[in-house]
């Protein structure tokens, strides 16, 4: 009885699975008609539970050719994929499963990762209509000073010198010689022909930095908060004498600018207030004093500088340096209105 039974079970898988019909050996499964004789064979009673009995005649797994690389096999993987219809997801998903293409596409996304993070995100805000090099479209021509009488000899002298300067004496001088490369944060070079010295170059603005034996002298806020004209002048006959004796010749500063418009701003306290007026009139006294000693003030920042973040390119990834963009009566009244004062 047995005997018979094995016999009739195997002419039923001869006759329904020969080998010679199928498109793929390796796509050999077991029918479902073949369930009730598995449980009676004695063969395969004791055995793991068959593989999925349905066949799927529309996937055919892909299957290594004998003696074929690594790199034939993902290019007829990728062919395969371009024919079928498979989602774009799962069709990358397939491509990248050799070991080399995985570990290869694992680097890509760690340095994905790390430029973005190292960046601060500045890639991802990068805007095509920006400048290539950061800096606003030049302005030409370029208006001439010395239009205030009271500087018109000043500039007839400034005139005068440049005139006998030569090509390489203005690039020394307008160029500076780098930062700290002498005893001031920034230096010039000389003009030996035309007679026009080195110049030192010092900061800041309540005192002489990376100096002893000086005075640090209340901040510009500080100062400010008083609104007393007779002492914004003395303060600033202090800064002058201290800046000469100690061999400055530029002192930087006063700063009346930042106004305030960014209150976490890193410079508002060196100024003297948010008042455009009171932040004008005591950099105007000032500079008086300081110059009194002997001293050339340099009034700062730059007009509508009101934050340190993103002040220079490729400051946290960002490839330009912020633009204060501001109307023109807005600049005139409140921004440009300390610095315009100061030079009076």
């Amino acid at each position: 009885m047995a005997l018979d039974l094995y016999n009739e079970l195997e002419k039923r898988r001869s006759r329904s699975h020969s080998l010679g019909d199928l498109e793929d050996p390796n796509e050999f499964s077991w029918s479902d008609d073949d369930e009730g004789l598995n449980e009676l064979d004695p063969l395969t009673r004791h055995k793991e539970d068959p593989p999925p009995r349905r066949r799927q005649a529309a996937k055919r797994p892909f299957l290594p050719r004998r003696g074929e690389s690594l790199q034939d096999q993902s290019l007829r993987r990728l062919d395969r994929l371009k024919k079928s219809k498979a989602p774009t997801i799962v069709a990358l998903r397939k491509a990248v499963r050799t070991p080399g293409r995985q570990a290869l596409a694992v680097a890509l996304l760690l340095s994905v990762l790390l430029l973005a993070s190292v960046s601060g995100g500045g890639y991802w805000v990068y805007k095509k209509s920006a400048t290539y090099d950061g800096y606003s479209e030049p302005w030409y021509p370029t208006p001439k000073g010395g239009s205030v009488n009271s500087w018109a000899d000043s500039y007839a002298k400034a005139q005068a010198m440049v005139g006998k300067m030569s090509l390489l004496e203005k690039v020394n001088i307008t160029t500076g010689s780098g930062w700290m490369t002498q005893a001031c944060v920034g230096s010039t070079s000389p003009g030996v022909a035309s007679g026009f010295p080195a110049l030192c170059l010092q900061d800041g603005p309540l005192g002489i930095r990376f100096a002893d034996h000086i005075t640090a002298t209340p901040a510009g806020i500080t100062v400010g908060a008083t609104w007393n004209k007779d002492l914004f002048y003395k303060r600033g006959r202090l800064l002058g004498l201290e800046y000469r004796t100690k061999g400055v010749n530029v002192m930087l500063g006063p700063a009346v600018g930042a106004l305030g418009k960014q209150p976490a701003g890193g410079r508002n306290w060196e100024g003297f207030g948010s008042d455009p007026v009171l932040q004008g009139w005591a950099g105007a006294q000032t500079v008086k004093g300081v110059q009194e000693e002997g001293v050339i003030a340099t009034i700062k920042h730059f007009v509508a500088n009101e934050q340190e973040h993103y002040r220079q390119s490729f400051e946290w990834g960002l490839p330009n340096a912020i633009s204060s963009n501001v109307d023109d009566r807005t600049l005139h009244e409140v921004y440009a209105w300390p610095f315009a004062v100061s030079q009076i």
